[in-house]
């Protein structure tokens, strides 16, 4: 628009400016993919969301009339200046309201439109550089062949991406002094000779001046347009002769966000992966290995295949191949060539600028685990951001100690993911550390721990660096960054993790409480990758728990057996990597191609770093769970391989043989737990959990520890709030929320039973009986069983908050829950806080069923007579009179068949409980079913002649 008329808005920014940005959109060096929209999220969705900018770019063509017309003009709107927004609402969507492709080339708000976002550009340009001198300096980088790509972004984040290339000043300088005598020329030639220039229907990308006034001046500017072209193309091999400058690979800049810092760069995986590739002049990469063994590109595992390259790089050789004698030679010279080895090719540097870390507690309780009381901690560990603002890291941490310990205690810090604040003691959602693999076996680690006065402290991942190639450009890595990708040599996921870590370690040095000496890490799948890799580059760490780590862990690289190096390079897990791991992928690229055996090192000098400290690798089997794909063979070479510096630093090895390529893994179960080196390959799944006593009775050994409890300290027993969801962390729990998610998806589902094992058992596989009753009472009414095995109220709250109900929609809910919370032990005085708190942990079960099945009519049924101690019989009796309180006699409905089952006193009727007089037999069951069908009858009418539930699902460990 032009700016000397009285209506026109005013541009930001020179009509040049708005010309290298057209002209070079319509090239294809600036590219606008978004919808009009996206740039100019106030303009009208219904209009602006139909047409991209590269439609009205191209469909535009010609030139539109002046809005200087007299019909204009003598109207009042002509006689105000307009905002950017208020004139596009008042005159322009009307005249874009058509589908893109119709004949816009009149029309003087899409010119309007043009500028508005073209505004948008060059504001973004002049906000980034901070000067017109830096916009000066983008707009020439713009004509030395340099790629902006703006992307659309969200509403709340849009703005024009830029792309900022340091170009010589002198070359640059004298291009543009040239073009200025140039262009004074021109101009007195022109306007001498011609009066009436006939372009007047050339498309927009070869007169790009539309924005301008008169026929003349048009004319003149698109003669001087391609005279600057021709004389910045000459100029462009003499600045580059002068400077060596070659045109630089395009490197994303948005623009300033409300901090006045660009956004960090918002690329895919796929986007970041191809940019590390084209730092590396990677051309292709080989395809990884499928992890399903019918794929036709499956992973190998014949072992007659495994060892293409046998021969293992000599942790004790130094590159000049002299042979490391004693612990000094190894320290100095032979352990900084391997780190450096790893850094530079395998996990990446970590960046000297890499900001500090504050600590602050967050909240500080004391509750009670495995019978003993502890202080639990949740702490924030906030990263200096002041230099990037945009990026906020805060690494989240929750440190557990005995509350009753005389002397600074041990801790085993575990990587895990999840919400500490809603877990408790564990983190969601799944990711348990060392959850046991042997059903019922063994308890949770962290009882284990602090049953041995350990503390242990879980730090969240995820916190510190997100585990995908996306967030690469935030996260620490991100962070240090500025939101830009990665060079080659830079950290990833792993080394990042890592480097959480570290500074968790920190924060215990400053615990009084803690004996920061005797520090362990663990981690498990991916994490136990982490684990290895932090023990090995910071010797802080007095010990390491490493489970199931596999490709990138303790398996060796050079293994052609289950996952490979490919499968590190490609798109899915690059981001643990350093950048320049990827060239061991390649099969095409600037330097040829390389593979595993190209690497400079490999797993068994990582686990080598780890000397003499104490170092544990862990596995299971593939039977159950602990997949081939890890190669538990080849991650036993590696330990037997990395063996001779242990020894060489007065540590003890495996006690095998030092022979990596003859050396036979010890059978299932029978660990190597002498020395500080130390092997087991448990009969669990993917998990450490039934290595973890094994773990811990060896730490104890080689840390000379004792548990720490004060000899006055008596242990006491307090169970979790009642009302506040809790997840259970044994693997059985965790395979039957599996189940029941897979259930709740299935099949269709009108009655949905809730509860624990008396109501599991009822429509469960293994009570094949009881099942029978049950099909018998409710076949044709859509019925399926949800409960659990020994869930408390806050464990029901906490499957069903986890998806258990969702998407369900369930016509009838029953639910019987919290005698498991009451328990057999004889209540104290009146119980009031016992009768409490079940109470409210059911009143927040019906809370959460009238959140995820609002149509639902919900049956809550009293809690069942119990005479496993009869002295709890009036507390039972307290709580269901507060239940028959929350019923409301139509949403929820209270049903009580005590009197059916026990007497006044409570005292159980023949035959309606078990031997364990806590459990109905059948007659009780039936009982049950007797009083509630003629609620389903009166809800849902007579049973069908079909049914259409879920089957049901067995014990995951086949016997409850």
């Amino acid at each position: 628009m032009r700016a000397n008329r009285p209506h026109p808005t005013r541009p930001s920014a020179s009509r040049g400016s708005f010309l290298l940005v057209l002209q070079q959109a319509a090239e294809g060096k600036i590219l606008l993919p978004g919808k009009v929209s996206d740039y100019l999220p106030w303009y009208g969705k219904d209009t602006g969301s139909r047409m991209t900018f590269e439609q009205l770019l191209h469909h535009i063509s010609g030139m539109p009339p002046d809005f200087g017309s007299p019909e204009f003009s003598a109207t009042p709107a002509a006689a105000r200046r307009y905002e950017h927004q208020e004139f596009a609402e008042k005159f322009g969507q009307p005249a874009l309201a058509s589908a893109p492709g119709t004949k816009w080339e009149y029309s003087n708000c899409g010119y309007n439109l043009l500028g508005l976002i073209c505004d948008t550009v060059i504001i973004a340009l002049r906000n980034v550089c901070g000067s017109t001198e830096g916009l000066g300096q983008n707009i020439r980088a713009i004509l030395f062949d340099a790629v902006l790509h703006l992307p659309s972004r969200n509403p709340k984040d849009i703005a024009a991406q830029i792309c900022l290339v340091p170009i010589p000043w002198i070359a640059s300088h004298v291009a543009l002094a040239v073009n200025f005598f140039l262009f004074i020329a021109i101009t007195i030639w022109f306007l001498s000779r011609h009066k009436q220039p006939a372009w007047n229907r050339l498309p927009l990308y070869k007169n790009p001046f539309i924005l301008s006034g008169a026929m003349t001046r048009r004319s003149l500017l698109l003669l001087t347009s391609f005279a600057q072209f021709i004389i910045l193309l000459l100029a462009v091999p003499l600045a580059t002769d002068l400077f060596g400058q070659q045109s630089p690979s395009p490197t994303q800049l948005p623009a300033p966000n409300s901090t006045g810092f660009p956004p960090p760069m918002n690329w895919t995986a796929e986007q970041d992966h191809q940019d590390m590739q084209d730092q590396l002049g990677i051309k292709a990469l080989r395809p990884g290995p499928s992890g399903n063994e019918n794929a036709p590109n499956h992973a190998n595992y014949d072992e007659s295949k495994a060892n293409p390259f046998p021969d293992l790089p000599d942790p004790l050789t130094l590159k000049n191949g002299k042979k490391v004698t004693n612990a000094e030679m190894w320290w100095k010279q032979r352990r900084p060539e391997i780190v450096e080895d790893f850094e530079r090719e395998v996990i990446g540097r970590i960046p000297k600028n890499v900001p500090k870390v504050t600590w602050t507690v967050t909240n500080s309780e004391t509750t009670v685990i495995a019978s003993h009381p502890v202080i639990k901690q949740q702490l924030t560990g906030h990263v200096d951001n002041s230099s990037y603002p945009p990026i906020n890291v805060d690494i989240q941490m929750l440190l557990v100690r005995p509350a009753d310990a005389a002397v600074p205690v041990s801790v085993m810090m575990m990587f895990a993911r999840g919400d500490f604040a809603r877990a408790g003691a564990a983190p969601l959602p799944f990711v348990i550390p060392g959850a046991p693999g042997s059903p019922g076996s063994d308890p949770a680690p962290a009882e284990q721990l602090i049953t041995d006065g350990w503390g242990y402290a879980y730090i969240n991942p995820a916190s510190i660096q997100a585990d995908n190639g996306a967030g690469l450009t935030r996260g620490i890595i991100g962070l240090v960054n500025q939101g830009q990708p990665r060079k080659s040599d830079d950290w990833g996921a792993l080394r990042a993790w890592a480097w959480g870590a570290s500074r968790a370690l920190d924060y215990l040095e400053t615990d009084k409480a803690i004996d920061a000496k005797h520090v362990g890490i663990e981690g498990v799948s991916r994490y136990g990758k982490a684990a290895l890799v932090t023990m090995a580059f910071d010797t802080r760490f007095a010990l390491v728990l490493v489970g199931s780590s596999g490709e990138g862990g303790a398996k060796l690289h050079r293994r052609n057996f289950g996952e490979a190096v490919e499968n590190l390079t490609g798109s899915g897990e690059y981001h643990w990597m350093a950048g320049n791991f990827l060239k061991y992928g390649a099969a095409e690229g600037a330097f040829g191609s390389k593979n595993a055996g190209d690497l400079p090192v490999d797993a068994h000098e990582l686990i080598a770093l780890c000397a003499p400290r104490l170092t544990f690798i862990s596995y299971g089997v593939p039977e159950k769970g602990d997949a081939r794909w890890l190669d538990q063979e080849g991650s036993f070479m590696a330990a037997v391989a990395a063996g001779p510096v242990f020894k060489l630093l007065g540590a003890q090895d495996l006690g095998v043989s030092d022979d990596y390529r003859t050396a036979k893994m010890p059978p299932v179960k029978m660990g190597l737990l002498d020395g500080e080196l130390a092997w087991r390959q448990h009969h669990g799944g993917h998990t450490d959990g039934p290595n973890w006593k094994y773990f811990i009775n060896w730490a104890d050994k080689f840390l000379h520890h004792k548990a720490a409890f004060s000899p006055t300290a008596a242990p006491v027993a307090a169970p979790l709030p009642a009302d506040q969801p809790a997840p259970r962390t044994d693997p059985n729990s965790l395979i039957a929320h599996e189940q029941l998610l897979d259930k709740a998806g299935k099949g269709r589902i009108d009655i949905y039973f809730e509860g624990d094992s008396i109501t599991r058992r009822w429509g469960a596989a293994d009570y094949p009986e009881l099942l029978a009753n049950w099909k018998q009472n409710f076949f044709g009414w859509n019925v399926a069983d949800f409960g659990w095995g020994a869930d408390k109220t806050e464990n029901i709250l906490w499957r069903l908050e986890n998806g258990e109900l969702d998407g369900v929609n369930p016509k009838v809910i029953v639910l019987l829950a919290g005698t498991n919370n009451v328990g057999n032990a004889t209540p104290t005085a009146s119980a009031d806080a016992k009768v409490a708190e079940v109470t409210s942990g059911i009143q927040g079960i019906l809370r959460i069923m009238q959140a995820k099945a609002p149509d639902a009519t919900i049956t809550l049924t009293a809690i069942f007579p119990r005479n496993d101690n009869p002295l709890v019989m009036p507390m039972i009796n307290r709580i269901n009179e507060n239940l028959s309180q929350l019923a409301d006699g139509q949403k929820i409905r209270y049903l009580n068949i005590n009197d059916k089952l026990a007497d006044k006193e409570g005292k159980l009727f023949d035959g309606m409980m078990n031997a364990d007089k806590l459990h109905p037999a059948l007659k009780g069951y039936q009982v049950w079913a007797d009083a509630l069908k003629p609620i389903f009858t009166e809800l849902l009418g007579p049973p069908a002649k079909e049914d259409h539930a879920p089957p049901p699902q067995g014990d995951p460990c086949f016997a409850q």
